[in-house]
Parts: structure tokens; C-alpha cells; sequence
């Protein structure tokens, strides 16, 4: 949940940089809410895969669980989806930030701080 709640409020932090058209605000808005349910929805995964939940923790409890391959493709298609955002995300505000009225230098600058994620 940390990764999507970073991700969520990065979307946000372009949302604030300058006004989006609708294409990207619609993108940003669907891009935090979907991330923000998948991992949600991967946690739930992950703590109801066995009953009781206990023998997550104890392997010596009799436990009936889901085969493991539920969790190994629903994290795949979570990481994918979180990688292609690292991309988008970035994409997206340097879109924004050349519209905005500063100086070319600070323009390369904020773009470079925000493609490579060191926010």
C-alpha cells in the first residue's frame, strides 16, 4: 500500500503543478483511483489466501490456502501496471511543467527531478 500511496499523491502533485487538459487530468485521476484499488484488492489477496489467515505467520497450522499461483500472477500484473505508471506518471508532468511561464533552466531542472522519481 506504501508504493501506492506515493504514486497517489504524486498524481496529485501534477494535478497541482498546472492545469491539465482533461485528457491528462481524466488519465491522473484514473491512474491514482485504479492503482490505489489494486493494491487494495492485492492486499486482501495476500491475507485471505489461507484459513484461518493465522497460518500465514505459523506454518504449523492446519490450513487449507489458495494455490500459490494466485498471488505470484495478481503481484505480476500489480508490478506491471505500477512500472507502466513510473512511466506515464513522469510523461505526464513534463508535459505540463514546458507549459508552465519559467525560465528554460528551471524547466529542465523541475523535469529532470520529476522523471527520475526523486521526489
Amino acid at each position: 500500500m506504501a508504493t501506492a500511496l506515493g504514486k497517489v499523491s504524486v498524481a496529485f502533485l501534477i494535478l497541482r503543478l498546472g492545469p491539465p487538459d482533461k485528457l491528462r487530468r481524466g488519465l491522473l485521476y484514473f491512474s491514482a483511483l485504479s492503482l490505489a484499488i489494486s493494491f487494495a484488492v492485492q492486499s486482501i489477496i495476500a491475507f485471505t489466501q489461507c484459513n484461518p489467515p493465522l497460518a500465514l505467520w505459523k506454518p504449523d497450522v492446519v490450513s487449507e490456502c489458495w494455490s500459490i499461483k494466485v498471488l505470484t500472477i495478481s503481484a505480476m500484473a500489480l508490478s506491471s501496471y505500477a512500472a507502466l505508471l513510473d512511466v506515464v506518471l513522469p510523461a505526464i508532468a513534463v508535459s505540463i511543467i514546458w507549459k508552465l511561464q519559467l525560465s528554460k533552466q528551471k524547466k529542465i531542472n523541475l523535469s529532470l527531478l520529476l522523471s527520475t522519481g526523486v521526489m
